[in-house]
């Protein structure tokens, strides 16, 4: 299969007293994910505090840490080096498949000096699928992400 369109993916935190910290929660095409905690370590907490605008340094929570609703399971064992500006370009298991997550939810403490304006910050990463071949990191039965896919990161504030 060939996709000829864009997807879009947020990414926002839930949970936390504010902005700067909580469970993570990934959307794509309007449908709500988490990542699980197996393996998550400050550099994986690290990229997405990057992604979000809020420093290079995240502090990585497990266990659901923060209180928020779980949903499925999207990114499990990420293995992030720190380097990476978006979580989708780190080693991970994809899918919605959480027999081996037990659903405790990873969560990230973000560290940043100087004050965040607004109380609802997320990221957009673009995917543009132009002859693009489907399948390699599947998110669901209608939608694949592809490693290497070139994301257009887009900070949304407010």
């Amino acid at each position: 299969y060939i996709l000829f369109s864009q997807v879009i993916m947020q990414i926002k935190l839930t949970g936390g007293k504010d902005v700067r910290e909580g469970n993570i929660e990934v959307i794509i095409s309007n449908l709500r994910f988490q990542v699980c905690d197996d393996n998550w370590d400050n550099d994986d907490a690290s990229v997405v505090c990057k992604m979000l605008g809020f420093g290079n340094k995240g502090t990585a929570t497990h266990k659901s840490f923060f209180k928020s609703e779980k949903i499925r399971i999207i990114f499990n064992n990420v293995a992030c080096t720190g380097t990476e500006i978006d979580i989708t370009l780190c080693p991970a298991v994809v899918g919605i498949d959480t027999r081996n997550c037990s659903n405790n939810l990873a969560g990230v403490k973000c560290s940043i000096t100087g004050q965040v304006q607004s109380e609802n910050v997320k990221i957009e990463t673009r995917y543009n699928f132009e002859n693009a071949v489907c399948g390699r990191r599947p998110i669901d039965n209608n939608l694949n992400l592809i490693r290497g896919s070139n994301p257009i990161l887009h900070i949304t504030y407010g």
